[in-house]
């Protein structure tokens, strides 16, 4: 299945099979039919912080409060559902640290469930803790 996007500057086609996307400009996009473009189109990639715990203390990081103080569960999928509507083709879980999050698996495993492609930014410290099915629903 083939994703396709009409952007103010053409067509973006994305495959979320292997990865791939092709942008076609305006003039390309205009022989393929295109009449107009939108003046404006939600981003085609999304960085989510999930999470504002982390198992490290790194002086560099920009996450601020490590605390516990983290939108619920339903109050993410509502967040990834409107972005899959609106034509993002691939989120990524970022934080703090995404893997301290108990319910990783749920929110991964609904991305997937309505065609996004997810991602994983992460120290890789709690990666061998992760069961091997929540593991595999990251691209």
């Amino acid at each position: 299945m083939i994703k396709v996007k009409n952007t103010p500057d053409g067509l973006v086609l994305y495959s979320p099979k292997d990865y791939t996307t092709i942008r076609l400009d305006r003039e390309e996009s205009r022989r393929l039919g295109v009449k107009k473009f939108p003046k404006d189109t939600p981003p085609e990639v999304v960085h989510l912080e999930i999470s504002n715990r982390c198992n490290l203390n790194c002086d560099y990081c920009y996450c601020g409060d490590k605390s516990n103080h983290e939108l619920k569960t339903a109050q993410w999928l509502k967040i990834i559902k409107g972005l899959a509507e609106s034509g993002v083709f691939q989120i990524t879980y970022g934080g703090g640290e995404p893997t301290m999050r108990e319910d990783l698996g749920e929110l991964a495993e609904y991305a997937k469930s309505i065609g996004l492609t997810l991602c994983m930014t992460s120290n890789g410290l709690k990666i061998p803790e992760l069961k091997p099915e929540t593991l595999k629903l990251f691209d």
